[in-house]
C-alpha cells in the first residue's frame, strides 16, 4: 500500500475524522434551538437552565454509589434536572416577572453547588471541570450516533411547527389570540436546552454548549430576515466555528473548548464592529 493510503487508514486520522463528524452535528441542534433562543432574548434563563444541569450529574453520581441505583447515571441525574429546572424557571419568570431574575440566579447557583457537594461526597475521582468544559477530543461512535439523532429529529419537530414558532418569535401576543400556547412552548424550548446541554455533554461541556448556543445565532441575528434563515446560518456558522477551534487547538496545543469559546466570541464582536461601521457609515 502506498504511503498516502496508510496515513488514510491510520488510526489518528479516523480519529481526527469522528471528532470532526461530531463537532458538525452538533452544530445542528446548537444553531436550531440557540436562534430560538436569542430570538426570544431568554439568554439568561437558558444559561440557568443549563448549569442546573450539574447538579442532576452530582447527585446521579451519588445516588449511583451510595445507594445502589445502577439504573441512575449522570445523564439521567442531569437530564431530571434540566427539565425540573426548565419547568421552574419558566414558572417562576412569567409568575413573578420583576423578581424573576434572583430566583433564578438562585436556581443556577444552589444547583452547581448541590452537584459538587455530591460529587466530593462520592469516593473517587469526579472532576466537576469535565462536566463544565467537556473534552471533544474524547468523542465516541455512541456520541456521534446521540448528537446526530438528535439533531435530526430536532430539524423534523422544527420544520412541522415553523409556522407557529416563527409566528411566536416575532409576534407572540398575536400567536396567543390564534390559540398558541405561548407559555408551554418557551417552557418547552427551555426543555431543549436542557436535553441538548446532556446530549453534548461528553463532548462538549455546559460552558461550550451555551456559547455554542448564543454567540453564532448573536451574530448573525441582524442580517437574517427570518427565523429559518437564522437557525440554518447559526448551524453553518457554529459547525465553521467548531471546526476551526478543533483544527486550530489541535495545531497549537490549546484547549479545544476554550479555542471554540474564544473564536465564537471573536466572530461575535466583528459582527458588532462590522454593524456599527455599516451604521455609521
Amino acid at each position: 500500500m502506498s504511503p498516502f493510503h496508510d496515513w488514510v487508514l491510520s488510526p489518528q486520522v479516523a480519529f481526527i475524522a469522528m471528532t470532526g463528524v461530531t463537532i458538525a452535528a452538533s452544530s445542528i441542534p446548537a444553531g436550531i434551538v440557540g436562534s430560538w433562543i436569542v430570538v426570544n432574548r431568554i439568554s439568561y434563563l437558558a444559561a440557568a437552565v443549563a448549569h442546573a444541569v450539574l447538579g442532576g450529574v452530582g447527585i446521579g453520581i451519588y445516588l449511583r454509589h451510595h445507594m445502589g441505583w445502577q439504573w441512575v447515571t449522570p445523564f439521567s441525574g442531569g437530564l431530571f434536572a434540566g427539565v425540573l429546572s426548565a419547568w421552574l424557571v419558566s414558572e417562576i419568570s412569567h409568575r413573578f416577572p420583576s423578581r424573576s431574575d434572583i430566583a433564578i440566579s438562585l436556581i443556577w447557583t444552589v444547583s452547581m453547588a448541590i452537584g459538587m457537594i455530591a460529587m466530593h461526597l462520592t469516593p473517587g475521582y469526579h472532576d466537576p471541570a469535565a462536566y463544565l468544559f467537556g473534552n471533544v477530543l474524547l468523542v465516541s461512535r455512541a456520541d456521534l450516533w446521540i448528537t446526530g439523532g438528535f439533531g435530526l429529529v430536532l430539524s423534523v419537530l422544527v420544520r412541522w411547527a415553523y409556522p407557529t414558532l416563527e409566528m411566536m418569535a416575532f409576534d407572540p401576543e398575536f400567536a396567543q389570540l390564534q390559540g398558541a400556547r405561548v407559555r408551554m412552548l418557551r417552557t418547552a424550548t427551555l426543555a431543549l436546552v436542557a436535553i441538548a446541554v446532556v446530549v453534548m455533554l461528553a463532548t462538549s461541556g455546559i460552558l461550550l454548549v451555551i456559547a455554542l448556543m448564543t454567540l453564532p445565532a448573536a451574530t448573525l441575528l441582524p442580517h437574517s430576515r427570518s427565523l429559518g434563515s437564522l437557525m440554518i446560518g447559526s448551524c453553518i456558522l457554529t459547525g465553521i466555528i467548531s471546526l476551526a477551534g478543533f483544527t486550530l487547538s489541535w495545531y497549537v496545543d490549546l484547549p479545544t473548548s476554550a479555542t471554540i469559546v474564544l473564536l465564537a466570541a471573536g466572530c461575535y464582536l466583528a459582527g458588532l464592529g462590522f454593524k456599527r461601521r455599516s451604521t455609521h457609515g
